[in-house]
């Protein structure tokens, strides 16, 4: 029974080291078959130089400059009628005075709720478009890697100050500038 024992151990101890060893073979040579493709894309930049967030964030801007121009104008007017009240107050009766303050100050309210809703508005949609063009960007680089045949894109940063998983590259995997060609063409035609 003990001689049985070491037998199927030492039949067993063999057949692990077999496969270890071809799977070894295996892997050694697919390593040197397969060569990698890696690259680096600076997300960031291809962000600012992409046309259509620019163009669309100038659209952003100018409606934030509209609302902002009637904001002004509210303020204006609750200002005007504040400055009125503040020259009047001494000869109007006591019951006119506290009517007129009230309805100020209910104008000063409605322009604080005006102000926040349009912030919150102006934030919703600004948002939106980043998330839009930040899954447009992650799209051109998934169909750029397809086609060109990448196993691994990374992130990178060429903003020293900011922090990313890629502390060198070479600027020969640098994809950043394909990724913006990539980017402008297609949103020049769709224009």
């Amino acid at each position: 029974m003990k001689y049985r024992a070491m037998m199927l151990g030492l039949v067993l101890g063999i057949a692990m080291t077999a496969v270890l060893l071809l799977n070894g073979r295996v892997l050694a040579q697919d390593d040197a078959v397969t060569t990698w493709k890696i690259a680096v894309v600076d997300r960031k930049a291809v962000f600012n130089e992409y046309k259509k967030q620019q163009e669309e964030m100038k659209k952003l801007q100018a409606q934030l400059n509209g609302m902002q121009g009637e904001l002004d104008e509210m303020s204006k007017t609750i200002q005007s009628a504040k400055d009125s009240y503040l020259e009047k107050r001494d000869s109007m009766p006591e019951a006119e005075r506290d009517a007129e303050k009230s309805r100020i100050q209910q104008e000063f309210v409605k322009y604080e709720a005006e102000l926040k809703s349009r912030q919150a508005k102006m934030d919703a949609m600004t948002a939106a478009l980043i998330k839009e063009v930040k899954g447009d960007i992650d799209a051109a680089i998934a169909k750029f890697g397809e086609e060109n045949r990448y196993h691994l894109i990374l992130e990178s940063d060429t903003d020293p100050q900011s922090r990313t998983a890629v502390l060198y590259y070479h600027t020969k995997i640098d994809i950043t500038i394909q990724i913006q060609q990539i980017l402008n063409d297609a949103y020049a035609k769709g224009q």
